[in-house]
């Protein structure tokens, strides 16, 4: 006996050392820490492009409000331009009529006003009275003689409001592509209004080219800009790249306050079915009145450069999450691997200790059989043959005792001789339902006598490659250590079977008072019990009886939660 406990002392040695194994962590964490990574490349991804995404809007807008600052400042200065133009040519006429009052009007014929217009390059030259009646002048050349008719009117407005002294007009001549300036001065005196008619395709075409129309028309054929437009409350002073009309100043309630803001807003407008960012400026000069300066940005090249930029950054954050994948399914791999070498191993060395228990067990049997059959002998002789005079009750009861202990000492060793041989057993086609019925019934007996409820469910249709004989006792030792752990309280074991792919599941549950967590590892060594009259043989012999057949079983149980036995052998 002192050899068949070195045997399993050394057996339990290995099981102690197979659960010290390295790695525990990354298989409880790894899964945790993979989900963690993820989720934080996630949102770094989806800060990055939200944050992406407001930098370059905010680019967007600082460049459009430096556009719109710069493109409202060039337009004062072509206002400014145009103003200076003006000068120059209300100065000019002024010489002109300056010259013409220093002549004598009197003495002045025909050729005298043909020869004055045709030097100083006029169109025509008139005299009004203060009654606004034309009195003098000549057309020097085309058309017929005397300005257009509203000229007139023009003229009675400045004798009514003397204070004026001048207007300039810029008008249609009276062919197509001609324009003419009409300047109106009041003489000195009073007493006359002079008329001077100068072509005016020059100073047109100079404004054309400076002014702020053809700086917005400039400006609007810049990539990117969808239109610039000078608005007042009382309509459109100019517009550039327009193909749709816009809402009047009066229509929106955002045009409105823009008019007493202090610096340019923005806001994304759906301008003919497209978003444009649109900058609004207050503007004003001396030429026109106060009002708003709009400018639309185009943003599609905002949003092809963020879509381009997110797209990668998805992309990149795709690549990392697959890296972490393959990271993670290789470490899996890994663990798995060396659990797979580690359960070959400690099956390896397993069988080595059984081997070496068998050769022990087999020597050991063989020197403890003979002697207990020669105790078991003499105490059946003792108790037949023999008869003391006194306590014949006591006497039978120890020799009694004596044939009972050492027919449960050979019992002991049988078992032990089962767990340690290297045995082989035919596998073969078992019908489960029919051996769980049978089983039940078995079970139900000892069941009804323990106080102890017996259920079985099982799917049909359920077969295994196994030996009905083993699987018998591997039920049996199930219910054996359910009773024994009930300790002769009622209760309750249900097993239940089904199939799952290619394998056939079968739970056994009792309602018993479970198993610490700590001893998990230990009950499946070879007589390792913490009952009183339990062997330590049971489970070890349901685990050699599932793994000699292909199959696996788990322990599921917590102190006051009951047992449950998971056991998975190949389906046939």
């Amino acid at each position: 006996m002192l050899l068949i406990g070195k045997a399993v002392a050394s057996l339990n040695a290995v099981k102690v050392d197979s659960n010290n194994r390295p790695g525990r962590f990354d298989q409880r964490y790894l899964s945790a820490l993979a989900i963690a990574l993820a989720l934080a490349i996630f949102l770094i991804t989806w800060f990055s492009i939200r944050q992406s995404r407001s930098d370059s809007f905010k680019l967007l807008a600082e460049q459009g409000r430096t556009f719109t600052e710069s493109l409202a400042q060039a337009s004062e200065n072509a206002v400014t331009s145009e103003i200076f133009y003006d000068y120059l040519v209300r100065a000019r006429y002024s010489d002109l009529i300056i010259t013409l009052m220093d002549m004598r009007l009197e003495n002045l014929d025909e050729q005298g006003w043909a020869s004055f217009a045709f030097s100083h390059d006029l169109v025509g030259v008139y005299i009004y009275d203060t009654s606004g009646e034309l009195v003098d002048g000549v057309t020097a050349r085309g058309g017929s003689y005397g300005p257009p008719d509203y000229i007139e009117a023009e003229v009675d407005s400045l004798l009514a409001n003397p204070e004026e002294r001048f207007v300039l007009l810029l008008d249609g001549g009276h062919e197509p592509g001609e324009r003419h300036h009409y300047y109106l001065e009041l003489s000195s005196r009073m007493d006359q209004v002079v008329v001077l008619v100068t072509d005016a395709l020059a100073y047109r075409e100079a404004i054309s080219e400076t002014g702020m129309d053809h700086l917005a028309d400039v400006m609007a054929r810049e990539p990117g800009v969808e239109y610039i437009v000078y608005q007042t409350t009382d309509g459109m002073v100019f517009s550039s790249g327009l193909s749709g009309a816009l809402p009047a100043v009066t229509d929106e309630p955002y045009l409105i306050a823009a008019l007493d803001a202090d610096s340019i807003v923005e806001r994304i407008y759906d301008y003919q079915g497209r978003r444009v960012l649109e900058l609004v400026r207050p503007f004003s000069t001396a030429l026109h009145p106060f009002g708003l300066f709009r400018v639309g940005l185009s943003l599609e090249r905002y949003y092809a450069v963020s879509s381009g930029f997110d797209q990668q950054l998805v992309i990149l954050s795709g690549v990392l999450l697959l890296l972490l994948m393959v990271a993670l399914a290789y470490l899996r791999s890994r663990r798995k691997r060396w659990e797979m070498v580690e359960r070959f191993e400690q099956e390896t060395r397993r069988k080595e200790r059984l081997s070496e228990m068998g050769d022990l067990a087999a020597g050991v049997a063989h020197e403890i059989r003979n002697p207990l059959n020669t105790i078991s002998i003499a105490a059946q002789r003792l108790a037949r043959e023999f008869k003391p005079q006194a306590d014949q009750d006591k006497y039978d009861s120890f020799t009694s005792r004596i044939r009972t202990e050492t027919k449960r000492l050979n019992e002991i060793i049988t078992r032990f001789l089962a767990l340690a041989r290297e045995e082989k057993h035919k596998r073969v086609t078992v019908e489960l339902n029919r051996l769980l019925n049978e089983v039940g019934d078995l079970l139900q007996v000892e069941g009804d006598r323990l106080g102890i409820s017996v259920q079985i469910k099982a799917e049909p249709n359920l077969k295994v490659l196994a030996d009905t004989d083993r699987l018998k006792e591997m039920f049996l030792n199930l219910f054996n250590n359910s009773k024994e752990a009930l300790a002769g309280q009622p209760g309750s074991l249900e097993i239940n079977a089904s199939r799952s792919d290619d394998w056939i599941q079968i739970t056994v549950t009792d309602n018993g008072p479970g198993i610490p967590s700590e001893l998990h590892d230990k009950v499946f060594a070879p007589y390792y019990t913490t009952k009183e009259a339990g062997t330590g043989l049971g489970l070890p012999t349901v685990q050699r009886i599932v793994t000699d057949f292909g199959g696996e079983v788990e322990l599921d149980s917590r102190l006051g939660s009951g047992t449950r036995f998971t056991i998975r052998l190949p389906a046939s």
